[in-house]
C-alpha cells in the first residue's frame, strides 16, 4: 500500500523531537508541544504566533481535540496492550530514550 507524500523529512524530524522545516507544520508542532508542556495554559503570544502563521481559532481547537483523542487512545492501548494492526506496522516507531 502506498501512502500520499507526507513530508517524510519532516516526519523524521518530528519523531526525533525536532521542529519540522515546513513553516505551517512547524507552527502546528510548536503549538501542540506548548499545549502539552503547559497543560493547556497557552500565553497570548503562543496563540498570536499560531494565528499569524495563517491558522484560525477553530483550527487551534481542532489541535486540542487531536491531542485529547491521542492521549485517550494511547492510554487505552497501553493499558490493554493492544497490538498494532498489520497494515499500520510499517508506520510503527518507538521514541528514543
Amino acid at each position: 500500500m502506498e501512502y500520499p507524500s507526507r513530508g517524510e523529512d519532516d516526519l523524521e524530524l518530528l519523531r526525533d523531537g525536532k521542529p519540522p522545516t515546513t513553516p505551517r507544520l512547524r507552527a502546528v508542532s510548536d503549538l501542540a508541544r506548548q499545549v502539552v508542556r503547559s497543560k493547556g495554559r497557552l500565553s497570548a503570544e503562543d496563540v498570536r504566533v499560531f494565528l499569524r502563521a495563517g491558522f484560525t481559532q477553530a483550527q487551534l481547537l481542532e489541535i486540542l481535540v487531536g491531542i485529547s483523542m491521542t492521549a485517550i487512545a494511547n492510554y487505552m492501548h497501553n493499558i490493554a496492550k493492544t497490538p498494532i494492526d498489520e497494515v499500520f506496522q510499517i508506520q510503527s516507531w518507538s521514541a528514543s530514550a
